[in-house]
């Protein structure tokens, strides 16, 4: 019995390990980049709208994507909406900008 006990218990604990090894952390902006003009345009739109949520760029600061809050309960999942809509649109991994209308590095307000 206790046996059988073990056993399950490395068994869940190694099932455990492998899944958080398949999740991978979102990386966020160190520091202020160099946006294109249009990315730039775009950041300050969505800085403005309602509720903000997130605002991904691509590493070279060619492209983006955003994710935003048309009413008071969003889903949860704002992070991954921008990320996967700039990774779409530019076939690269993204990071994340800002948040909820703020650059992610220092917390000053977009304007």
């Amino acid at each position: 019995m206790i046996r059988m006990y073990l056993k399950t218990i490395v068994t869940i604990t190694g099932l455990a390990l492998m899944l958080t090894g398949c999740i991978i952390p979102y990386q966020y902006a160190k520091g202020p980049m160099d946006l294109e003009p249009g990315v730039d345009s775009g950041l300050h739109q969505w800085s403005q709208m309602i509720n903000p949520r997130t605002f991904a760029v691509t590493p070279d600061g060619d492209g983006y994507g955003a994710s935003y809050c048309p009413e008071m309960r969003c889903s949860g999942h704002e992070e991954a909406i921008a990320l996967d809509s700039c990774q779409r649109k530019n076939d690269v991994e993204c990071i994340i900008y800002g948040q909820d209308g703020r650059y992610v590095w220092n917390g000053e307000k977009i304007k």
